[in-house]
């Protein structure tokens, strides 16, 4: 799933659709990196030899970049922002 890049650095809710139909909301945490997965317990396939259960769903999250920054968020930025790692 793609998540804006507030809710990657600041964490937030987010929301997937399902397979079935469903929407699930739940909770990312804070500073969420583009590589990241969340997994909700239960929610995944069903499982063939346990009746009424279901595995893990596992969600691939992506933070969406913004395309193009004014100078002033540019500016706010770099002032909020470390500038090493």
């Amino acid at each position: 799933m793609r998540v804006p890049l507030i809710t990657a650095l600041c964490g937030g809710e987010a929301s997937v659709d399902t397979l079935d139909g469903r929407k699930l909301t739940f909770q990312l945490p804070q500073m969420t990196s583009g590589a990241a997965q969340k997994v909700i317990a239960g929610e995944g396939m069903p499982i063939s030899k346990e009746p009424g259960k279901k595995g893990n769903l596992v969600v691939a999250v992506e933070a969406v970049f913004p395309k193009s920054l004014t100078q002033q968020q540019k500016d706010t930025l770099k002032a909020v922002l470390p500038s090493t790692l």
